[in-house]
């Protein structure tokens, strides 16, 4: 995958709700602000071949992410669990549902809540 199909990929997609390590989502997150391969290969101490390969496996997630995102029965998984949240409530997901799946729409879930708060608290403040 060449950098602009990577740049593409990433572009409206919160880093840190990838599946991964944190050192990946870091890597990611430099190549995204332009540092080059060298760069990141001499912060990290890993080879320039191996940044390509954690970018390249974290762009494919985010490709895989925005297609959840535009499809109909995750967004309602994912407002399900945003209504759970919001009034607490225990949430269990069995083993005989997609569990990945849920795991995702629940934390995709929990990161629209703390949007909706801290826009809450801006627009507060602003008044």
């Amino acid at each position: 995958m060449n950098r602009s199909d990577k740049m593409l990929a990433f572009e409206g997609i919160e880093i840190d709700l990838l599946r991964g390590s944190r050192k990946n989502k870091e890597i990611t997150k430099l190549f995204i602000t332009g540092m080059t391969y060298k760069e990141i290969e001499e912060m990290y101490g890993i080879s320039s071949s191996r940044v390509g390969q954690i970018t390249d496996r974290q762009a494919r997630i985010a490709n895989f992410y925005k297609k959840m995102q535009n499809n109909l029965e995750y967004q309602v998984l994912v407002e399900f669990y945003l209504e759970k949240v919001k009034i607490n409530e225990a949430i269990s997901i069995s083993s005989e549902s997609n569990v990945s799946e849920h795991i995702r729409a629940l934390e995709e879930a929990k990161k629209r809540l703390e949007e909706i708060c801290v826009n809450s608290v801006d627009t507060n403040t602003q008044e």
